[in-house]
């Protein structure tokens, strides 16, 4: 017990100076000492008073994992023992700290498109919506299913969206992830709404910041007949598309036809992106 309260009074005083590393390199040492006194699988028949105190230093834990920038798997397994403490069969005061606990790993299964973990924890949560912590993967994930890629790209690159810093530098470490997801989202629906764009729309619609960098987004679809040429982003057609799949004839009628349907169904999602 000695070695836990002076691990634990290095821990705090590392935290509270903000030498996160240090306090990084002592938390396998505080966890391995919870092991030996069985508390990182936290029963009622612990003291109530130890549980709080087990329960304030793994919640740092995972915070300063954070700030020392750790990996996203070293964070997840954090936040994984320290929500047993969060029991209702605990008989625990709500910790200050839970939502935002919480929200992080929301934030986490959703950049990592683990959506199924990300519902099923919202199951079990009330009201997400009037926690600014747990609102903000809420809203996310809802911008992202409804193609309000505007308001998605927003809240993924502008630092005044984030509740916290904590959900700035983890969404830092996970931002090549969802913006590759926004801006393949948004090539989808160009690709089926348009024969071509100009150049400066295609960049601005896709939130590319130069030529050299659409020539790349453009290289790595040119499987499915994207090219510039001149000053326009050229696109396959959906007819085409469909022909080169299912190697079929399609007459010339069926054609238009076809593609004034794939304008009319994607509009909405293109007036949502401008």
């Amino acid at each position: 017990m000695a070695s836990l309260q002076k691990l634990s009074r290095d821990f705090l005083s590392a935290f509270d100076e903000k030498k996160y590393d240090n306090a990084a390199e002592i938390i396998p040492k505080l966890k391995l000492e919870f092991a030996k006194e069985g508390i990182l699988s936290p029963t009622p028949k612990f003291d109530p008073d130890d549980l709080l105190a087990a329960r304030q230093l793994m919640e740092m834990a995972v915070l300063v994992s954070i700030f020392a920038n750790r990996t996203q798997d070293e964070v997840e397994r954090l936040i994984s023992e320290v929500q047993p403490f969060y029991s209702p069969n605990l008989g625990l005061p709500k910790s200050d700290n839970e939502n935002k606990i919480l929200g992080l790993y929301l934030l986490l299964a959703l950049t990592n498109n683990r959506i199924s973990e990300f519902h099923s924890a919202l199951e079990n949560i009330d009201n997400p919506e009037d926690d600014k912590y747990l609102n903000y993967p809420v809203l996310l994930e809802r911008w992202l299913m409804e193609g309000a890629y505007d308001k998605a790209w927003k809240a993924i690159t502008d630092t005044n969206q984030f509740p916290s810093k904590e959900f700035m530098i983890l969404m830092k470490s996970s931002s090549d992830n969802l913006e590759a997801t926004v801006r393949n989202e948004i090539a989808l629906c160009l690709e089926k709404a348009y024969t071509s764009l100009p150049v400066h729309s295609a960049k601005y619609l896709l939130y590319l910041k130069s030529d050299a960098d659409l020539q790349t987004f453009v290289a790595e679809r040119a499987e499915r007949g994207w090219q510039l040429q001149a000053q326009s982003l050229l696109f396959k057609t959906e007819v085409e598309k469909r022909i080169a799949e299912e190697d079929e004839e399609i007459s010339v009628e069926n054609n238009e036809e076809y593609l004034i349907n794939s304008v009319l169904n994607y509009a909405a999602k293109v007036d949502v992106i401008v």
